[in-house]
């Protein structure tokens, strides 16, 4: 699996965010390029949050996906949504 497939399946999976650590951790040290093709390129949502799933030492940044071509999180959690895809 590509790098990029690697990330976009981590921000589809993981609704809370995913921290940068985590891509480190999964060899993708340059993941910011990555996300940039993904917001210009595929026209998706990507936010960059301080990291509050882990208790850094540091400041730490996560992405959340709000909006891709498949899957829409700018909703409530429990909520029920629809979209077209066309």
């Amino acid at each position: 699996m590509s790098q990029e497939k690697t990330i976009a399946e981590l921000l589809i999976e993981n609704r809370r965010g995913v921290c940068g650590t985590t891509f480190l951790q999964h060899y993708i040290p340059r993941f910011g390029g990555h996300i940039f093709n993904l917001r210009h390129e595929k026209k998706w949502d990507i936010v960059k949050e301080r990291c509050d799933l882990h208790e850094h030492k540091n400041t730490q940044w996560k992405y959340r996906l709000i909006k891709s071509d498949t899957t829409n999180y700018n909703v409530e959690e429990g909520q029920t949504y629809s979209f077209n895809l066309n």
